[in-house]
């Protein structure tokens, strides 16, 4: 540790004001990043989801992507919500990743309840044995068989250019694990109660 403090000191006072400029710009720069990949991603999401929506014959159901604009907050979900205002929702977090973040800021997708918090559900969700805390079942996001970090200088790097084809296989990776995830829990809930406003559980 002290080590790296020494070596620290060192290369800041060598660069002193590179690393002045670097220490009062660097959240807004990487905000930015993450938040133009958010938009990006969240819009086709949005493009693709009526295709999901007809594949499984929701009847006058549909779904709206929420929380575009946030990367600050708390994890900065991304939420994929049932048109009606059901009670559960799908979400994809974290766009805002820190230390404290579930598998460390690793991204994932879920089912989240967003008024029954302390309910169990008589029906199984597909996901993760590891589930994020409040939600009811978690999956991990992967590219390239490697989870998702945007914390991660790769990722980072990644999202920076969204004219890339590297990007775009990337989003186009993290759209396909997600529609795959929606579908498996839509498949798997009786009578599309996921969509119903009176969900059925039990204290």
């Amino acid at each position: 540790m002290i080590k790296d403090n020494e070596e620290a000191h060192d290369l800041i006072m060598n660069n002193y004001e590179e690393a002045e400029f670097i220490a009062r710009n660097f959240d807004r720069v990487t905000n930015r990043i993450r938040l133009e990949f958010k938009l990006d991603l969240a819009a086709r999401l949005e493009s693709e989801l009526p295709t999901l929506v007809q594949k499984l014959g929701l009847q006058n159901e549909g779904f709206k992507v929420t929380n575009i604009n946030d990367v600050t907050n708390k994890m900065a979900p991304l939420w994929i919500e049932g048109e009606n205002n059901p009670h559960l929702c799908f979400g994809i977090e974290p766009f805002n990743p820190n230390s404290n973040a579930h598998l460390e800021g690793s991204m994932f997708i879920g089912v989240f309840p967003r008024h029954f918090s302390d309910k169990e559900y008589d029906f199984q969700f597909p996901g993760d044995s590891d589930k994020a805390p409040y939600w009811l079942a978690t999956e991990s996001l992967r590219f390239n068989e490697e989870e998702i970090n945007l914390r991660d200088k790769k990722y980072v790097d990644l999202i920076s250019n969204l004219d890339s084809d590297d990007y775009k296989k990337f989003r186009d990776s993290l759209i396909e694990g997600t529609i795959s995830y929606m579908e498996r829990v839509l498949e798997n809930v009786e009578d599309h109660e996921f969509f119903l406003r009176d969900l059925k559980a039990v204290s």
